[in-house]
């Protein structure tokens, strides 16, 4: 734990507080400072949000006695789309309360990040020549110039390639100008945008690109597209897309209705957290399809589902618990 937490410090050192409001910046800039912590880095990029992130922005820079309330609200924060567990809460906010509480009796923030690592390495006397030293040791590792420009590595022949860099850092591009056209309402254009990040394999922008072909938003409705995109994004473990594949072969909307497949999509959306998928679930056990009829397991879904706060789920777990 202490090594992603340290991370994270260490990229928002270097990059500011409100890097923590950009998800896919983050996790580049985490992978490229700590290659070896990419299971922590992959749960942050399956989990985490920007909604969240300005939120802990506000916390970095925020009195002592209002950082609990605002890591209370990151927490309420982590929303449906990414949502997750009381557990998986409670391990994504441990990954960033280092960076936003305080150390020592002070504030690790942007403005006194320096002066924690003199106090640490017992030095009060560093000067701006070996600050500016180690922050140039650092943006070669990130392969950054100071402007965030990406620049060519040398004698680097890891699997971070340049290509792979660009292509990572157009997704990020594509995504944030689709975020934005989405927000003034202009979907036509922000579903061009999101295919573009699609069109360059990332997960979010597949299932953003289902959605908007399943609802006709910036787009002609076509369902078999929708399926398309999130089979994709589904393979890539997001869990709205599994979600939402699962549905689609529950009801036969826009495929051959198979609730085989419906039950291993709404697992897969389960396993990560999904409480619609785990009541959906329990519907299954509870009427036979596809699995035996099972009234303790479907109640065990049920309860799964209502402990994580699905609206319907309280609904379902007293229906049957009273017959």
């Amino acid at each position: 734990m202490p090594a992603i937490q340290d991370t994270i410090i260490q990229a928002v050192n270097l990059k500011g507080h409100k890097i923590l409001a950009d998800k896919n910046t983050l996790c580049i800039i985490l992978e490229d400072l700590s290659p070896n912590l990419y299971k922590e880095r992959d749960f942050i990029d399956k989990v985490y949000n920007n909604e969240v992130g300005k939120i802990l922005c506000k916390a970095c820079t925020s009195e002592l006695s209002k950082k609990a309330e605002y890591l209370r609200e990151a927490d309420k924060y982590l929303d449906e789309e990414n949502g997750r567990n009381a557990s998986w809460r409670k391990r994504l906010l441990s990954y960033f309360e280092k960076a936003v509480m305080e150390k020592y009796g002070e504030e690790l923030s942007v403005t006194n990040a320096e002066k924690s690592v003199q106090r640490m390495e017992g030095n009060k006397d560093t000067s701006k020549a070996g600050t500016d030293s180690k922050t140039k040791i650092i943006e070669e590792k990130l392969s950054v110039t100071k402007a965030g420009k990406p620049v060519q590595r040398t004698g680097d022949n890891k699997d971070t390639s340049k290509t792979d860099t660009d292509s990572k850092t157009k997704i990020i591009e594509e995504m944030n100008l689709g975020k934005y056209y989405e927000n003034k309402g202009q979907m036509e254009t922000a579903f061009k945008h999101y295919y573009q990040a699609a069109n360059l394999g990332d997960a979010k922008g597949q299932f953003l690109i289902g959605y908007m072909y399943e609802y006709g938003e910036g787009t002609n409705k076509n369902l078999v597209q929708a399926v398309r995109w999130y089979a994709k994004a589904a393979a890539k473990g997001n869990r709205g897309a599994q979600h939402n594949l699962g549905f689609f072969y529950y009801s036969g909307n826009g495929v051959v209705q198979n609730y085989r497949k419906a039950f291993e999509y709404f697992m897969m959306a389960a396993e990560q957290g999904k409480p619609d998928s785990m009541c959906n679930i329990g519907v299954m056990y509870e009427y036979g399809q596809y699995v035996r009829k099972d009234r303790r397991e479907a109640l065990k879904w049920y309860k799964k589902a209502l402990d994580n706060d699905d609206p319907n789920a309280e609904r379902y777990y007293l229906s049957l618990l009273r017959r």
